[in-house]
């Protein structure tokens, strides 16, 4: 889309010119920072990628969003990535440029829409809410109890039409009691199939609106609240000869402890630390943002 735009920006205002990205400056500016932060001598231009740069024009400034990838000289490690915005001569760095009458940050549009995010390795942990007549694929990188994380579980609840497939990857926060538990508690009813379809997606539902209790520490209360409202779970613990709650929790934290750390390091390698982080067909939206989320949605 950005691309399109910047084409018919061209062609409608063929007086507009940009001043061309110095990327043999930016390399060198970037190879010396590098060099300096980690120690390494055998860090070179050869080891910078620009991937991807769009010109952002500020009056009579102009700017370059950049994405480049980081090489590391030893092939064991993995490549790094950066984003950021810079001058066409690639010396300064533009973390925010902001309207003087709003304090709306003009960059980040530009920087939001070049942000991707990469779930393949994710895609068997995924736990798959809802499927619809939509065409969008949303992936919801989320923690239950994080309010924004349910101001954005609500919003793609209210727009289901234009979705095709809803999925949570789990991201509990260490902050919020018993976030690791209804997570853990989404992962044990995926992977043992303990709700159909309907009574799952209105498990998330109910675990995306649960009452927040800072006296349960140990989730005793949170759990008896929910198995009062799915007997089927109360019904199959029961089966299991599972009627004491403590041991319950336990035993869904344990089952469901693997899957959300794996989860959660995969994430954190793309640099990701907080909630909500929305993928929506591809594209990766950080934080509870409508006007991009219709965008993508639309």
């Amino acid at each position: 889309m950005k691309k399109i735009l910047l084409v018919l920006i061209l062609t409608l205002f063929p007086g507009v010119a940009y001043a061309q990205l110095n990327e043999t400056q930016l390399k060198e500016q970037i190879v010396e920072r590098v060099s300096r932060v980690t120690g390494l001598s055998d860090f070179t231009a050869d080891h910078v990628i620009v991937e991807e740069k769009h010109p952002i024009e500020l009056g009579n400034m102009e700017l370059w969003a950049v994405k480049v990838k980081l090489i590391a000289p030893d092939p064991k490690q993995k490549p790094g990535q950066l984003l950021f915005v810079t001058d066409p001569q690639g010396k300064y760095q533009f973390s925010k440029v902001a309207l003087l009458s709003t304090g709306k940050n003009v960059l980040e549009e530009t920087l939001s829409e070049m942000r991707t995010i990469s779930l393949d390795s994710l895609s068997k942990y995924e736990s798959t809410i809802y499927r619809g007549k939509g065409s969008h694929n949303v992936v919801m990188i989320s923690d239950p109890f994080c309010p924004y994380c349910r101001k954005t579980y609500e919003y793609l609840r209210k727009h289901r039409d234009n979705i095709k497939s809803l999925s949570l990857l789990h991201f509990p926060l260490s902050y919020h009691a018993n976030s690791k538990l209804l997570c853990s508690l989404l992962v044990y009813c995926d992977k043992h199939k303990v709700l159909n379809a309907a009574r799952y997606l209105d498990l998330a539902d109910y675990l995306y609106r649960i009452k927040y209790r800072r006296d349960d520490r140990d989730g005793t209360k949170t759990m008896e609240d929910i198995l009062g409202k799915f007997p089927e779970l109360k019904k199959h613990f029961s089966a299991m000869k599972l009627s004491d709650i403590t041991k319950i929790n336990r035993m869904i934290l344990k089952e469901a402890q693997p899957t959300i750390t794996y989860i959660t390091d995969k994430l954190k390698e793309q640099a990701i630390a907080s909630t909500p982080v929305l993928s929506i067909d591809g594209h990766r939206i950080d934080g509870f943002r409508i006007p991009m989320i219709q965008r993508y949605l639309d």
